[in-house]
């Protein structure tokens, strides 16, 4: 290569390489910063308003920015309503989150010249969104309004008819406190269902109310507007508000009862209604105010009016409504009547409306259902008998039906049962069976009852061997089964905590099941047990309770007081089973209630002691209840006080055994020993009586006793039997006792 060449070479390199160099740097002038890895904005709600996107003026907004720490974002509050120019109020420019950080979070204050608007907006911007014109879309958007005041308005009437004056109101208040926006300017107009304007006022007072008649051109069924516009003298809070008011036709409706006795009161109910078409008026309807009414009873028979019973200068309520009562004379003729009722609106609108009812004097009847038994078995057979109650008996025919509570289906029908009915409910039968019945009397009077009554495949009884349990104790339930199905079941039982968890569990053999009660225990058990059989199965339960709560005893130091003396009562309380004892006790008593303040209190730390109850002067003689409580535990006991004198006899004690026990025990002794003497005074003469059978020879005549020849040195003749008597002894007077019949006499 020449020299030249080389040269030219060199250069074309040189200006290559600056070339180069120059797109390199020119790239990256051209490159776009890098996007923040934007997360969300969140906007804390509103405080004053209520709703959550509605802020006042004053009030501080909190704006979080989630993002990628290091991350930067622009952030602007600005009001554009899209028909005209945007208007920035607020930047944030390059809102940068912290090393480690998250999020970031802003505030921004209303300022309190904000016009009242729904077109405020916060936007989140990349970082260099301001520096570069606003280019770029936002990140995020969110709307927001700012209101000072709310403004209501309102109708007093939903419906109107032609010829009545509406009533609208309005109220500014200010959102923040609730108190009245202040006075401004503004204006209220109506207008009928023509556009054409009946009614206008000029608004100064933040609250009022404007009247306005509704034309009699109006309706039938027409909607006229009220347009309301506020603006407070700030001129910043401008409110506008529409109202539509109805306009209908008159329609009434009358109601009475159907049948009346001579004698008795009849309400008549009427309503005038705001409606249309006047024909139809619905219960839903606007009611119609201060309607005339003019009420007329005819006879239907014979088409004669009954002053008596009508009414004139009759007018509806605020709420459309009146009510026409009359009494029947004594002496009504039966048949029907009608009551026949005109209105008339204050703008000249009519209706009418009727409505019949009839006189008689009807038979009052009832049916009441009785079931031999309360529930039922599969199986049994279920007996109802149907009892009628009315004031002249008659002979009546008995429809009877049966069905299936749960499916409506019909499983038995009879009409010539007579007042009782048996069923045989069937074996694949459990559920719950209605039965039905209608009592005739023949004379067009029927009347109708239903009850149901419960069927199982079979019933348990249950027992526990105790009713209250601690820990270690052993649990026996016994059972036995009622059932036409199940006649050899399976028996499982079950023992449940009151959370429902099954803590024991088994196939029960025979008529009882046991079950051990852990340490600790639960303050409940349950037993339950099925009895099953062939898809068949009868469920029973019973529950036993752990030992726990307070006993609380007393004892009196008397069975009975006077007025003005003092009852001492010793008090001990224990607790049962493992019922924790309080530190300190409160007891009290009372004496013939536990309300009010009690006569003695005590706090203690001692669960025994005693109470000092004086007996009130002027306390009635007789029996009073006595209440001796502990407030703590809730513990209460009672006892019969007797106040008053009462008879020592019945009240002293020997040894802790009441006198009168003692004295009658003492006479039934002394009754005992006499008994025990003649017995045997009677016993030895019977042992020496003559022979059953043989003649006693009459008694001598009466007269002193006379010597007789005996067998012995001295003896007497019996004066009852004739026998001699041996006289061993010269003593004299001696009484002796014949050996033959065991009477006495006296030997002189």
């Amino acid at each position: 290569m020449s020299p030249s060449n080389a040269a030219s070479g060199r250069a074309m390199r040189s200006l290559a390489l600056v070339l180069a160099i120059g797109l390199a740097v020119a790239g990256l002038l051209a490159l776009t910063p890098a996007r923040a890895v934007f997360d969300r904005m969140e906007v804390d709600p509103a405080q004053y308003s209520g709703v959550w996107w509605v802020y006042v003026p004053t009030e501080q907004m909190t704006i979080t920015i989630y993002a990628d720490p290091g991350d930067v974002v622009d952030l602007e509050i600005y009001r554009d309503s899209g028909g005209g120019p945007r208007t920035s109020l607020y930047q944030f420019d390059d809102v940068t989150l912290a090393t480690g950080a998250s999020s970031k979070v802003v505030t921004w204050d209303v300022p309190a010249n904000a016009r009242d608007a729904n077109d405020y907006w916060v936007g989140v911007y990349d970082s260099g969104f301001f520096e570069g014109g606003g280019l770029g879309g936002p990140l995020q958007l969110y709307a927001f309004w700012v209101y000072a005041y709310w403004f209501n308005a309102w109708i007093d009437r939903s419906g109107y008819l032609p010829g009545d004056t509406a009533t609208v109101g309005w109220s500014a208040t200010w959102i923040k406190n609730g108190s009245a926006a202040p006075p401004g300017e503004g204006s209220v107009q109506a207008y009928d269902d023509t556009a054409t304007r009946i009614g206008t006022r000029a608004l100064n007072a933040s609250e009022g109310t404007f009247a306005f008649g509704v034309p009699a051109t109006m309706g039938p069924d027409a909607f006229g507007p009220v347009y309301f516009w506020f603006n407070d003298t700030a001129g910043l809070h401008p409110q506008r508000w529409t109202l539509f008011y109805y306009v209908g036709d008159l329609g009434a409706i009358v109601q009475t009862g159907v049948t009346y006795r001579p004698g008795e009161v009849v309400d008549v109910d009427i309503w005038t209604k705001v409606t249309n078409p006047p024909a139809g008026p619905r219960f839903s309807d606007p009611p119609a105010r201060g309607v005339s009414l003019n009420i007329t009873v005819l006879e239907i028979a014979t088409g004669a009016e009954v002053p008596a019973y009508g009414a004139t200068g009759v007018a509806t309520d605020l709420n459309g409504y009146a009510r026409h009562v009359f009494r029947l004379s004594d002496t009504a003729a039966e048949g029907d009547y009608q009551v026949q009722v005109r209105a008339t609106s204050s703008g000249g609108l009519s209706a009418s409306q009727s409505v019949s009812f009839a006189v008689a004097s009807p038979i009052e009847m009832s049916v009441v259902l009785a079931f031999d038994r309360t529930d039922y078995a599969s199986g049994d057979t279920a007996t109802a008998t149907a009892t009628v109650f009315r004031t002249e008996p008659a002979t009546y025919t008995y429809a009877w039906r049966v069905l299936d509570a749960g499916s409506g289906a019909i499983l038995a029908a009879d009409a010539s049962a007579g007042a009782s009915y048996a069923f045989p409910i069937p074996t694949g039968f459990a559920g719950t069976l209605r039965f039905e019945v209608s009592a005739n009397d023949g004379a067009g009077n029927v009347v109708t009852t239903t009850r149901t009554v419960t069927v199982r495949y079979g019933y348990l009884s249950l027992s526990l061997n105790r009713p209250e349990y601690e820990a270690g104790d052993t649990l026996t339930v016994t059972f036995s089964l009622r059932s036409n199905v199940i006649t050899s079941p399976t028996y499982f039982y079950e023992v449940r905590e009151p959370d429902g968890d099954v803590v024991a569990s088994g196939t029960a053999t025979g008529s009882s099941a046991s079950f051990t009660v852990p340490d600790p225990a639960v303050d409940e058990y349950t037993f339950v047990v099925t009895a099953s059989q062939g898809g068949r199965t009868a469920e029973g339960q019973i529950s036993a309770l752990e030992v726990d709560g307070y006993l609380l005893t007393i004892e009196l130091d008397k069975p009975s007081y006077l007025p003005g003396e003092t009852i001492r009562i010793h008090y001990v309380l224990s607790a049962r089973g493992d019922s924790p004892m309080p530190s300190q006790f409160d007891f009290f008593a009372s004496l013939g209630t536990f309300l009010g303040a009690p006569l003695a209190e005590v706090v203690t730390t001692s669960p025994e002691g005693d109470l000092y109850v004086t007996v009130p002067q002027g306390t009635s003689s007789g029996d009073v209840l006595l209440f001796v409580g502990e407030d703590g535990t809730g513990s209460m006991v009672l006892e019969t006080v007797r106040i008053g004198a009462t008879n020592t006899f019945w009240t002293t004690e020997i040894a802790g055994i009441p006198l009168f026990a003692v004295l009658l025990g003492l006479l039934v002794v002394l009754l005992l020993l006499v008994t025990f003497v003649l017995w045997r005074r009677g016993g030895a003469g019977a042992r020496m009586a003559p022979a059953a059978g043989k003649p006693v020879p009459p008694p001598p005549p009466s007269g002193p006793a006379t010597a007789a020849p005996g067998t012995g040195p001295m003896s007497v003749v019996c004066r009852h039997c004739g026998k001699p008597i041996d006289i061993t002894t010269s003593k004299r007077p001696i009484e002796i006792m014949c050996p033959a019949c065991g009477e006495t006499q006296i030997v002189p």
